[in-house]
């Protein structure tokens, strides 16, 4: 082989310089913008999964499933029934049950829901492997029917403007509307919550006592008498749904004032008894009661609503096929002017097995440079994207680009293989 040949690849190269350099562009700009949807897409499916945080089941009045999820998970709509606390309080001391929260919900602060709960929801709440939800600024509120505290979801800050010390008036429904302001109760901000990616970005927090004794009921300080609400029955037996040994009896107690829930979310010992404990439950409830698993129901949900998925997902393809067809034919029309640069190769004396990989190593250098820059570009979007990303749609990224290297080969293997094809069609050209 003539030594001279690579010396004069190399100076063909760089007299093609802004070709090369556009090519690489366009590759790179193709598969940052499927990376770049690629990751969204795996991050909101992932967020959607996660939305029920620690929880595993959620507990309401008769309904349907796709309403009891909406209020326990993204405290979303104005139920009409109330558990007993009787009830609340015996599934709290049931074997399996690590934690209960009440959660009453109808109430919005200028289109944001507002969620009644005990400061224990702080302390359980939260993603399933790192329980509790961390605050930004100030404290969690006090329980109490006179603490008109509340802590605010940290979207609904910073899309208020809110900081700790600010003042807030609910207004009752899921909307605001004239006249339906508790203004003669206002709650005094006294915590921010950290950006979670979860609902409670979303929500602001208030002592379920408070909400309510605005509502004019829930005074009551003397407890109410106690009843069976779960039906005469033997003991919950956990062993006898999953034939192992019953988990060891944990239940949070807390004195709470009268203040009857909407929903009731439930921790387990051990998540994987949950479906035999919803179960139960429901079997032996005196109330007309729903037991949810969220986890499932997000599931399904989400297969409901794949549509958008599916849309972003053609989306990007489109935009994605349309960058890399101009690609395409960029280093088509590149190793087309090179037919009278392969003939004089050829006319040195150099055969088949030396020119094509000679070739062959510009569209391999185009294409690794070019995913080598996608990379970077999509890490770079992560990076910039993520704050905003997190603080006005609440969505958390926690992964980085290399969780869309799939996307990334992919496109690198069809401009690789178009490039042969372009390189083997000179090259039989030069031959004639």
């Amino acid at each position: 082989m003539n030594p001279n040949l690579w010396r004069w690849a190399a100076a063909s190269l760089r007299h093609r310089a802004a070709g090369f350099g556009l090519l690489v562009l366009l590759l790179a700009l193709a598969s940052a913008a499927l990376m770049s949807v690629e990751l969204l897409r795996q991050e909101a499916r992932a967020g959607f999964a996660r939305a029920a945080g620690s929880v595993d089941l959620i507990i309401g009045p008769r309904s349907g499933a796709i309403e009891l999820l909406l209020q326990g998970v993204f405290f979303h709509g104005q139920p009409r029934f109330t558990l007993s606390e009787p009830l609340a309080a015996e599934i709290a001391e049931l074997e399996p049950v690590a934690w209960t929260v009440p959660v009453a919900l109808g109430d919005n602060v200028r289109g944001q829901p507002v969620v009644g709960t005990t400061a224990a929801f702080f302390q359980h709440f939260g993603y399933r492997d790192r329980p509790g939800l961390r605050l930004a600024q100030g404290r969690v509120f006090t329980d109490g029917a006179a603490a008109h505290e509340a802590v605010v979801g940290a979207q609904a800050a910073v899309r208020f403007g809110l900081a700790v010390g600010d003042t807030l008036v609910l207004a009752h429904g899921v909307a605001m509307g004239p006249g339906l302001e508790h203004d003669r109760a206002p709650f005094r901000v006294v915590g921010i919550l950290a950006p979670t990616g979860l609902p409670v970005d979303r929500a602001v927090f208030v002592p379920i006592a408070a909400l309510a004794a605005i509502h004019g009921y829930g005074h009551a300080e003397e407890p109410v008498p106690r009843q069976e609400h779960l039906a005469h029955h033997p003991p919950f037996d956990e062993a006898q749904h999953r034939h192992e040994p019953p988990p060891p009896t944990h239940a949070d107690e807390a004195h709470h004032e009268h203040s009857e829930p909407n929903l009731l979310l439930v921790g387990l010992q051990q998540p994987q008894a949950a479906l035999a404990l919803a179960r139960w439950i429901e079997n032996h409830s005196a109330e007309p009661i729903t037991v949810l698993l969220p986890s499932l129901a997000l599931h399904e949900l989400w297969q409901l609503l794949a549509l958008p998925e599916r849309a972003l997902g053609i989306a990007a393809a489109l935009a994605t096929f349309w960058a890399l067809a101009a690609a395409i034919g960029i280093m088509a029309l590149m190793a087309w002017h090179r037919r009278d640069e392969v003939r004089l190769w050829r006319a040195l004396g150099a055969s088949g097995r030396i020119v094509l990989p000679l070739l062959l190593s510009e569209t391999t250098a185009a294409v690794l440079l070019a995913a080598a820059v996608a990379l970077a570009l999509t890490q770079a979007t992560v990076l910039a994207a993520a704050p905003l990303l997190g603080q006005q749609y609440g969505l958390v990224i926690d992964s980085n680009a290399l969780a869309a290297l799939p996307a990334l080969a992919l496109i690198s293997a069809v401009a690789w293989l178009a490039g042969l094809v372009a390189v083997a069609g000179v090259y039989r050209r030069s031959a004639h």
